[in-house]
């Protein structure tokens, strides 16, 4: 299915208006006579790759861009009829007929045909029949905060996200294993790791690398509990402070201990691991507690007091920080505090189990207590996993709070089997989760990694792959896909801007010539505020936005004087297809050369004086304004001398602008 055509009795600032959504095709329907013409545009030139069609939404803010985009995202029946209580047409094209259909229907699927006249004036059919079976594959992709396109259960190819979430690449999702940033990069380049070159030469990575962060879960706790002190001074005891506030890098610690360097050097990581490990356990212990205080406030309350109180058996840390004997005291101090946890959660587990059998309503107490605390036990239970992780990492040059595994390289047993490892071992999935570990993707020859790419590049990159990989999922999927797109351009350099539809369609490209698909139809729909996104795409493929006398949204039938917008010019564009009337300078500069336009004109509101103006004057890049309001200075305030002297400069100026411009023989 291709959207043709949408039309809107009322949807917020939205009032019985019509978009076309083809440039092939042009739509209107009469509210007053209940008729709808559906007519070829016989101007029209597919310039797009074959079986692509790009339609792009613009206009001033408050205009109806995103209401729009949001009505078509409602498209999934059981949503629309939720939240959209108006009367509604759309057209659809499939396999040469036009379907007629208004959302309203309680039935998956399936969308009644709308009760309307219609003339058709083209070489296609419409489809007669009451009711239509459709399956929308639509993906939407927003800037904004707020998703209004929860994930529907009933339809598994309707997808939503945000892209601020997307562009943080190490995002993950906790239940939904398909949209991890890392499984799906892994998937595009482990088939050809020159996959993005298109993009950049910088974005081949062939390896990755699983890395441990520190965090400190004491920035977690509200100060405001009871509790707060008493922990803090169990950090202390522990030496939390002494290795977050002193820790030295590798390279400090090599330098120091000669002699010892790989045995410190192992310490310092083993540390790093256990501190957090205990740290977190610990804050989760206390977590699980203190989700029963409704319940059971006055005895939550004592089993955290209980559970901190235990570790008073763990004697205090008294060597040298950052000697060898320091790190192995502190392992054995935290290897010491898995004992104890260990014990202790097994008589909570005891105490609310007699709980739940004693007081009717408590029953629950055991099985969630066991489920809050499902990682922390796996881990206490499994003391494997503490070898596991000192043997996976080592130090990081001049990292404090870090280490590192190996490069992995992509699609390798070991790759393949650290993956499993990040999805299914309790423990290490919920580290993963939490951004403790990290996947950071590395090219194992030149050295760089995604970690190194600046914050655009990052952006760029995920962008696309999140992309690539929704092309390929819809490679499998129906006639055709909807992708939306709320803005995107924010998040983008003006240069990657300007290429940003040249880049999708050659990522279109290269997964149809990697894995020789070839598929049936895609549709994209932008509300953009980028003039490059217009000056790629022709009039006739764009909605124009505005805004009526009563704030309601107002439909153009192109530019102002019929100007294609296909190649032209970034300002010609802002100004025209922006409804930017007011001129495309910043209005603080506006302001400051108006002042020096009234001064000279012999007004003085802003109390200039002949310096301050000229000084002004030189600050103007617009070569003509600038030139033209010094004429006008100078004529105000020059002496015929100077002016004599002025003219003479300009001349020779304009004379050695001509000599440099002609052709050397």
């Amino acid at each position: 299915m291709e959207l043709v055509y949408l039309w809107v009795d009322n949807y917020k600032n939205i009032h019985q208006q019509g978009f076309n959504f083809s440039g092939r095709y042009r739509c209107d329907y009469n509210p007053e006579t209940n008729e709808l013409t559906i007519d070829e545009n016989t101007d029209y030139v597919h310039i797009f790759p074959e079986n692509i069609n790009v339609t792009a939404i613009v206009g001033k803010n408050g205009s109806g861009k995103s209401s729009l985009i949001e009505l078509i995202t409602y498209f999934r029946t059981e949503r629309f009829t939720k939240y959209v209580d108006s009367f509604s047409i759309a057209v659809f094209f499939k396999n040469n007929s036009f379907y007629i259909l208004t959302p309203y229907t309680n039935l998956t699927h399936i969308f009644n045909q709308a009760k309307v006249k219609i003339v058709n004036l083209t070489e296609h059919t419409v489809n007669s029949h009451d009711h239509a079976h459709i399956d929308i594959d639509l993906t939407f992709f927003a800037n904004i905060k707020f998703d209004f396109t929860m994930q529907s259960k009933q339809h598994q190819n309707y997808h939503s996200g945000h892209f601020n979430d997307f562009y943080q690449g190490g995002m993950y999702y906790k239940n939904n294993e398909a949209d991890d940033f890392n499984i799906k990069f892994v998937n595009l380049i482990q088939k050809e790791n020159h996959f993005f070159s298109f993009l950049n030469a910088d974005y081949i990575f062939d390896s990755f690398e699983v890395e441990f962060h520190e965090d400190d879960f004491l920035d977690h706790v509200d100060k405001q509990e009871s509790y707060y002190e008493k922990l803090s001074k169990l950090r202390q005891k522990l030496e939390f402070d002494q290795i977050r506030l002193e820790g030295m890098t590798v390279h400090d610690i090599l330098n120091e201990e000669k002699n010892h360097e790989k045995t410190i050097a192992k310490l310092r990581v083993k540390t790093l691991i256990l501190s957090t490990i205990i740290s977190y356990c610990i804050h989760e212990i206390i977590n699980a507690i203190n989700g029963f205080r409704n319940d059971i406030k006055s005895v939550s309350d004592m089993l955290i007091d209980d559970f901190l109180a235990a570790f008073n058996v763990v004697p205090e840390v008294d060597q040298k920080p950052n000697s060898s004997e320091f790190y192995s005291y502190l392992i054995a101090s935290f290897l010491a505090c898995t004992v104890i946890m260990q014990k202790k959660v097994f008589e909570y587990q005891k105490a609310f189990l007699d709980w739940s059998q004693q007081k009717k309503g408590l029953a629950y107490l055991t099985h969630e207590f066991d489920e809050r605390l499902e990682d922390v036990m796996f881990f206490l239970s499994n003391k494997k996993i503490i070898d596991d992780l000192f043997e996976l990492f080592h130090p990081i040059e001049d990292e404090k709070w870090s280490c590192k595994t190996i490069p992995l390289k992509i699609g390798s047993e070991e790759a393949n089997g650290m993956f499993e490892t990040l999805s299914k071992n309790l423990f290490f999935a919920s580290f993963y989760r939490q951004g403790i570990l990290k996947i950071n993707f590395v090219h194992s020859v030149n050295g760089y990694s995604f970690n190194h790419l600046s914050n655009g590049e990052k952006i760029r990159l995920t962008t696309f792959i999140n992309l690539a990989h929704k092309f390929i999922k819809s490679y499998t999927i129906q006639e055709t896909s909807i992708l939306m797109f709320d803005e995107i351009e924010q998040s983008l350099h003006p240069s990657w801007q300007r290429n940003f539809l040249y880049d999708l369609f050659s990522c279109f490209r290269q997964i149809e010539n990697i894995y020789e698909l070839k598929h049936p139809r895609l549709h994209f729909i932008f509300a953009s505020h980028s003039p490059f996104m217009l000056s790629d795409t022709p009039s006739q493929n764009i909605i124009f936005l505005d805004r009526d006398e009563n704030g309601k949204c107002k439909v153009f039938d192109g530019l102002k004087n019929k100007k294609q917008t296909f190649g032209a010019n970034i300002h010609t564009l802002l100004s025209d297809a922006f409804f930017m009337d007011e001129g495309l300078m910043g209005e603080f500069a506006k302001e400051k050369i108006q002042s020096v336009i009234d001064f000279l004109n012999g007004v003085n509101e802003s109390n200039l004086d002949q310096q301050k103006a000229w000084s002004i004057i030189q600050l103007i890049g617009e070569p003509f304004l600038k030139q033209k309001l010094e004429e006008k200075f100078h004529e105000k305030f020059s002496t015929e001398e100077e002016k004599r002297k002025t003219k003479i400069k300009q001349l020779e100026d304009e004379l050695e602008r001509l000599r440099s411009a002609q052709p050397e023989n």
